[in-house]
């Protein structure tokens, strides 16, 4: 068993790939400063989501912060859904011609 390109097939599954590991990433890095927020505060203070009403501001940014990362792993969710029902197809032999083994 070795590996066996598919020609187009195969690169639109990896530009696909790209694309969802280069998006997962861009997400990962506008994520990281309000997690850096949210980290820090927990430290200064724990537990301080409780100790007084959010402000309205800060709300509006968790709720994009929640839909970023819901984005981030669908992204990379479905790059590992990609890579994995594609590489079956890559490695698979059966059906091939005998030049490649």
């Amino acid at each position: 068993v070795g590996f066996m390109p598919l020609g187009p097939q195969q690169q639109n599954s990896d530009i696909a790939l790209i694309v969802l590991y280069a998006l997962a990433m861009l997400l990962n890095v506008l994520c990281i400063p309000f997690e850096d927020l949210l980290y820090y505060s927990s430290k200064r203070v724990p537990s301080y989501w409780t100790l007084m009403p959010l402000g309205s501001d800060f709300e509006d940014r968790l709720d994009l912060w929640h839909m970023l990362n819901f984005v981030r792993l669908a992204a990379c969710g479905l790059a590992w859904l990609l890579y994995w029902t594609g590489a079956a197809q890559y490695y698979n032999h059966e059906g091939s011609s005998d030049r490649y083994s």
